[in-house]
């Protein structure tokens, strides 16, 4: 039986993120984490995250990415970010409540999700949704 890399979700520490990313990222590689899942990249650029993410030995374990970014006018560039980063698992943590309000309204999110996963399908990558508005 092959063993699964262990990451951290950095949700669970997102204040110290928002404070100093580097010296987090450089304390979870230290406490032998191999991976984390990204809740939100603090406004650094793409390539200066892989860079970090490279110093310490760590790989990209998925992303917390918010609903807009799935939208048809940001999808590419979502994509190009997360191409980057070596990331495939573009996971949508919450929906607007709107949009799901009623049975339809999920069915149209679900095939909203759907027609997500077919654009990312192409590039190696998947999508999920991870609910935390519920």
């Amino acid at each position: 039986m092959s063993r699964i890399p262990i990451a951290l979700e950095l949700y669970s520490i997102r204040e110290d993120c928002a404070k100093d990313l580097p010296g987090c990222l450089k304390k979870v590689a230290g406490m032998g984490y191999e991976g984390v899942e990204f809740a939100g990249f603090h406004n650094y650029k793409a390539t200066e995250l892989k860079k970090m993410l490279d110093d310490n030995g760590l790989k990209m374990a998925g992303s917390h990415t918010p609903f807009p970014d799935v939208q048809p006018d940001k999808l590419e560039a979502t994509v190009e970010f997360n191409k980057t980063l070596g990331n495939k698992y573009l996971i949508v943590p919450s929906m607007p409540k709107e949009k799901i309000k009623t049975a339809d309204g999920w069915k149209n999110m679900a095939d909203f999700f759907n027609g997500v996963a077919d654009k990312l399908k192409p590039h190696g990558m998947l999508t999920g949704y991870h609910n935390h508005s519920i």
